[in-house]
């Protein structure tokens, strides 16, 4: 409920603009920060901007998103879990940290509409390689060598280059052009879309947070 005693709607909803979309900050794993919810906020919602500039306005979007403030990453249907640290000195960073942080943000709001890492994977990496940092592929190379990086991740990358008609190899490389996987992400957005519309996409129900998390 939020603070005048109403029912949250936390189910999907087509809305027609992104400044519609009501986050609610949940500091209960937190010391509440001002700073920190108006960064996530203009985070989130260059995400929405950026997926439906991408794949289409009709991209939809839970009308209220439950965001908790707390340690890594996640998302479970229209609730998203962001890190503090990473908010928190989000300001003074470069522009390639904050390229970062946008594409992670991005990679989550995907996972709305696909469980599996292979759309939101496509998403995070599209944004980097529009943005010139191919050092983002490098260093995901070396997660994967040091086996360090989650096998859903890799199995999303691997689909990605499928996708790409690329190898693996080739994808991490930095090879791909960012328009190319761009283009790649309105496609496979639009088939999301239409399994939306066809009823055939589910949303994950709340869910209570396993604290503390790890960042990818």
């Amino acid at each position: 409920m939020n603070e005048s005693g109403e029912k949250m709607d936390f189910t999907f909803k087509q809305i027609e603009k992104p400044k519609n979309i009501h986050f609610l900050f949940d500091w209960s794993y937190s010391e509440p920060n001002h700073e920190i919810e108006k960064t996530a906020e203009k985070l989130l919602r260059a995400g929405v901007a950026y997926l439906r500039e991408v794949i289409g306005a009709d991209y939809p979007f839970p009308s209220t998103y439950k965001i908790t403030i707390a340690g890594g990453l996640a998302n479970a249907g229209a609730q998203m879990r962001l890190d503090r640290s990473r908010l928190l000195d989000y300001e003074t960073a470069d522009e390639a940290r904050k390229d970062f942080e946008q594409s992670q943000v991005i990679h989550e709001l995907v996972h709305n509409m696909r469980e599996i890492e292979d759309v939101p994977m496509l998403a995070e990496l599209a944004y980097m390689a529009e943005h010139g940092h191919v050092w983002r592929f490098n260093r995901i190379r070396e997660l994967i060598q040091k086996g360090e990086l989650g096998v859903s991740h890799l199995d999303g990358l691997k689909a990605v280059a499928e996708q790409l008609s690329v190898s693996l190899d080739d994808l991490l490389e930095g090879k791909v052009e960012g328009k190319t996987m761009r283009a790649a992400l309105h496609t496979v957005g639009r088939e999301l879309v239409d399994e939306y519309n066809e009823k055939k996409v589910e949303v994950k129900s709340e869910v209570k947070w396993n604290m503390p998390g790890k960042s990818r």
